[in-house]
């Protein structure tokens, strides 16, 4: 309760004879007001906890809200106005053509889904996911309403991924070939031995009676023909 008004009632003297009051209850509205609250609190812990950000473009009267997660994101504080110039000036040069595209569509309220680039003042890049839908206020206004998501772990993951899949597909696509070129080279190895040593070899047969040379080199063909039958 909450009086409004306490007037005093004074006789023809002077003198107060009496005080009035008026009392108002405020119950509905405080209990209105902490919930309203209560509800803002899991707003902003649900943006969060996604990295999921929203803003409010009042085209009427040309102004733009954010919210406390988008705030975090883009890396602006609070007590900056928000303005186009600023977006442009934190946009990633490469999209700055795309982003007036898409201002001129929402200017249209036209229903947007897509990813930007952020050039952060670090010098890192951040890719947000944005989703915009075109209404209208209470008092007639027309309004954008934007949802931006940071993607950039997500991208970053699918990235290592890909590269991961990438490597075990080339892999797998070399480990026969590898497997072959081992067998070939094991093959050819002792096969080359046979040829160095067997063509000599019937050449000092001729000899007669056929020489220690001649000898030599067969059972030098014979140890690798016997290898070759081991493998």
């Amino acid at each position: 309760m909450v009086p409004l008004a306490c007037p005093a009632f004074a006789d023809r003297e002077g003198r107060i004879v009496r005080w009035s009051s008026c009392l108002t209850d405020i119950e509905d509205r405080k209990r209105s007001e902490a919930a309203l609250k209560r509800n803002e609190e899991f707003l902003a812990d649900a943006q969060r906890l996604s990295s999921t950000g929203s803003f409010m473009w009042n085209l009427t009267a040309g102004e733009i809200i954010f919210s406390k997660e988008t705030y975090r994101i883009t890396g602006w504080t609070p007590l900056w106005p928000v303005t186009f110039e600023s977006i442009r000036a934190r946009t990633h040069p490469d999209e700055l053509a795309e982003l007036q595209e898409h201002i001129e569509q929402a200017q249209r309220r036209l229903d947007l889904d897509f990813e930007r680039r952020l050039l952060m003042p670090d010098g890192s890049v951040k890719y947000l996911h944005y989703i915009c839908l075109g209404g209208q206020g209470s008092a007639g206004s027309n309004r954008v309403y934007r949802r931006g998501s940071d993607v950039t772990g997500r991208r970053a993951r699918r990235t290592r991924s890909e590269g991961r899949s990438e490597l075990a597909h080339v892999a797998r696509g070399r480990g026969p070939w590898t497997l072959a070129a081992s067998i070939a080279h094991e093959v050819n190895q002792p096969l080359s031995g046979i040829i160095t040593n067997a063509i000599p070899a019937c050449g000092c047969w001729h000899d007669d009676p056929p020489t220690s040379t001649a000898r030599a080199k067969t059972r030098d063909a014979r140890s690798v023909m016997a290898t070759v039958r081991l493998t």
